[in-house]
């Protein structure tokens, strides 16, 4: 049973657990809540709801195991609203704070979890120094309506935390010198509404280290509707990851990035020294709606904004070397005139996110109806950026040497023959419908009973999911071949 609902005021968190362990000897601190419902009382909370932390300065691996169970914390009783401003009855920091400093290690498992209205933050947790390393797991869980105040800093960052920062999103992990996040198991969780990004991965480190996120893994979630209120002078993506002389590998299967202000995925490597690599994997999944909103950056002044694009990378060095495999996702319905971009500050920095010879694949893709006009009538519609020269070796052509069985937009009206045959793609409109997932609105996303991508897959898929992105109980092949994209018409 769920307990009785606590009301409180304080400026103080509910839950403060802190250790530090000073003998040299390794140990284990183990935490768990099993059912509580935890609000403000009217006035609102000063503090963050909960803090976890650990300051290990002997270097004796100590471990912190956090399990929260059917916990939720919300920031006010009332009815939520659509769009902010929110109600005053909220949390002024995060809803939960971890951080692991001086070679802790944690565990920290949400399950059945509902994080809503933290001004600050729903869950932000700090790694750094000295091979720290977090552990994050989350099933069932819905980050929804955090954001909407500039918070300064952490609860925690007055007790030896002070790198930390706020950057009002859902799930915010950071890492900092010599530590890493693993995200092993995201799984059916909401990351919605959120007043910035859904989820954002951030990391930093020294020029002679080797840290950031080795896997952050999201199967069967969505990434909607995040950046809420936002002006065009601001960002707010579905997923964000910005890499600081750091690495990363995502991995997103079967989940919708979707309606949210400016990207469905962006990933920014930064300033890098040495070799860093970086990787993206998507299957089964649905990037549709997302506004493309936000300042160029990067891109040439006056140029459409190459890093709001529904899939965007951005290399600013050309140390990072970057690998990509897509295979039955859905990119459409996205007003940006290109599905994918991979964008470099210099051509050098270009290159090395797909130079000849790369192992990135792209294959069974619907990459397809975007660039539309606010009537609807006109498609831009190029699968990728850079733009085609339609001559040389480059990594326009580099890219469509690497992409097989796929539903390609028109580059800018034109269909280029050499990439039809060869490599078994197509240009036909693929004609989709509206489709409701998981009770969230994505856009015309969804095959039409004369879609041209009924039975067209073909090749050795990336994606190894039985189930098409809606998840069990909707097998991926139905009748001789799995349909183009990320659905299977049932």
């Amino acid at each position: 049973m769920r307990s009785p609902a606590v009301s409180f005021t304080s400026d103080l968190p509910l839950v403060d657990l802190e250790f530090t362990n000073l003998n040299q000897t390794p140990y284990i601190y183990r935490f768990t809540i099993d059912s509580a419902d935890l609000r403000p009382a009217d006035a609102e909370m000063l503090s963050s709801m909960m803090v976890f932390q650990g300051y290990d300065v002997d270097g004796g691996d100590d471990t912190l195991f956090v399990t929260l169970r059917n916990i939720e914390i919300s920031g006010r009783s009332s009815v939520i609203p659509i769009i902010p401003p929110f109600s005053q009855q909220s949390i002024r920091g995060a809803g939960i704070e971890v951080g692991l400093k001086q070679s802790c290690q944690g565990r920290i498992s949400l399950e059945n979890v509902s994080v809503r209205d933290a001004r600050g933050e729903g869950f932000y947790g700090l790694v750094m120094q000295n091979e720290s390393a977090g552990f994050f797991s989350c099933s069932n869980t819905s980050f929804r309506y955090n954001g909407d105040a500039a918070v300064s800093s952490p609860y925690m960052a007055s007790v030896a935390f002070g790198a930390a920062s706020f950057e009002q999103s859902g799930l915010h992990l950071e890492v900092h010198e010599e530590g890493a996040w693993t995200v092993d198991d995201g799984a059916e969780s909401h990351f919605d509404d959120n007043y910035r990004h859904g989820v954002i991965l951030e990391s930093s480190s020294n020029d002679d280290e080797v840290d950031g996120f080795p896997l952050a893994d999201f199967d069967l979630c969505t990434f909607m509707r995040n950046g809420l209120d936002l002006d065009a002078s601001v960002r707010g993506h579905g997923v964000y990851a910005h890499m600081l002389e750091s690495e990363i590998e995502l991995h997103l299967h079967r989940s919708a990035a979707s309606s949210n202000h400016t990207s469905g995925v962006n990933m920014l490597f930064d300033f890098a020294n040495t070799v860093r690599r970086q990787r993206l994997v998507a299957t089964n999944s649905t990037f549709s709606r997302n506004l493309g909103i936000g300042p160029a950056l990067y891109g040439p002044a006056g140029a459409f904004p190459l890093e709001t694009n529904p899939i965007a990378i951005i290399s600013l060095a050309p140390a990072n070397s970057f690998t990509t495999n897509l295979s039955q996702i859905t990119v459409s319905d996205n007003p940006t005139p290109y599905a994918l971009s991979l964008f470099g500050s210099t051509s050098d920095a270009l290159e090395a996110l797909w130079p000849a010879g790369s192992t990135s694949r792209i294959d069974n893709c619907v990459l397809n109806a975007n660039g539309f006009t606010s009537t609807g009538g006109v498609f831009s519609d190029q699968a990728y950026y850079p733009e085609p020269p339609f001559s040389g070796t480059n990594e326009w052509t580099e890219m469509f040497l690497g992409t097989d069985f796929s539903n390609l937009g028109r580059i800018k009206g034109i269909i280029v023959p050499q990439y039809t045959s060869v490599q078994g793609n197509y240009y036909d409109p693929p004609l989709l419908t509206s489709f409701t997932f998981m009770g969230s609105f994505l856009g015309d996303v969804f095959p039409s009973t004369s879609s041209p991508l009924f039975n067209m897959g073909m090749g050795t898929r990336f994606a190894t999911e039985g189930t098409d992105n809606r998840g069990p109980g909707n097998p991926r092949i139905i009748g001789v071949a799995w349909d183009t994209g990320a659905f299977e018409v049932q």
